[in-house]
């Protein structure tokens, strides 16, 4: 936060805060960051082999498109890291694709190909 609108937001904060009802240190007042994460594990090196976890939604120098090691400052292999990420896209699909299918209705799993609604009538989800 710019330290020449600090003050002007604390009052504010303090004042909203106190129209909704909700005390300035309770649960409900701490922020909480909306953003999405995915977190890549097990990143590794190729040049010293020092395994990591990349946030690649939250790490601010992979915002700024810097991937370099933290530990050696050598560059991370993007081809490696966008092979990692396409592998567990088609892995949550191919998990999402072999579900089983629930009757709405009854709760019977799905055991026909080509049925679209199960024995009672109901959908299948």
């Amino acid at each position: 936060l710019d330290k020449t609108v600090k003050r002007e937001v604390g009052v504010l904060r303090k004042q909203m805060l106190k129209l909704a009802n909700v005390q300035a240190y309770s649960e409900e007042a701490q922020f909480k960051n909306p953003c999405l994460t995915f977190i890549l594990p097990d990143v590794i090196c190729s040049y010293c082999n020092h395994c990591r976890d990349l946030d690649l939604c939250r790490d601010p120098d992979l915002i700024q498109h810097v991937w370099k090691c933290d530990r050696c400052e050598h560059q991370y292999d993007k081809d490696l890291i966008e092979a990692s990420l396409v592998q567990i896209i088609n892995k949550r699909h191919t998990n999402y694709q072999v579900q089983d299918l629930v009757c709405g209705r009854c709760g019977e799993v799905k055991v026909t190909n080509m049925g679209q609604y199960c024995a009672c009538s109901g959908e299948y989800k």
